[in-house]
């Protein structure tokens, strides 16, 4: 009764945390100037004309793999391996953790001290590291009811 329990938890933080990467990723990848656009209309000018077309390129790099990311969490959630699941949400945990650090204290500290952040980027961030505590939590709940569940 406990395994079904878990893998579903796994199985909820997987997509949970697989649709907003691959969504973004998909955006990001295909319209880099319009995302960074959203952060700020001034963000552009932070760069000159010839390093900008490099920050695109980074971008749209950054938003493909974003995309994989989420299509591979995706895709495991519906495969439904436990173990496989396990191991993604141990890795899940690793990057959640790493997020819920960067984006308060090195995101929106730069937003803070460079006025360059737009008020919807700025919900998008703490939106985000909701998001990471929820994952964390689901992930860690699923990945322990799974190993306690009777063999």
């Amino acid at each position: 009764m406990n395994a079904p329990m878990g893998a579903r938890i796994l199985k909820g933080a997987l997509l949970l945390g697989g649709v907003p990467p691959l969504l973004s990723g998909l955006f990001a990848m295909f319209f880099a100037d319009s995302y960074l656009g959203f952060i700020d209309e001034g963000v552009a000018g932070l760069f000159d004309s010839r390093a900008y077309p490099l920050v695109l390129v980074i971008g749209s790099l950054q938003g493909g793999d974003a995309f994989v990311a989420g299509a591979s969490r995706i895709f495991v959630a519906y495969w439904g391996n436990v173990r496989l699941m396990i191991a993604f949400a141990v890795v899940g945990v690793l990057h959640s953790a790493f997020e819920l650090w960067l984006l308060p204290t090195q995101l929106l500290s730069w937003c803070q001290t460079e006025q360059l952040c737009s008020e919807a980027f700025r919900i998008e961030i703490w939106a985000f590291v909701g998001l990471h505590a929820v994952l964390i939590a689901g992930f860690v709940v699923g990945t322990v009811i799974t190993l306690l569940r009777p063999r």
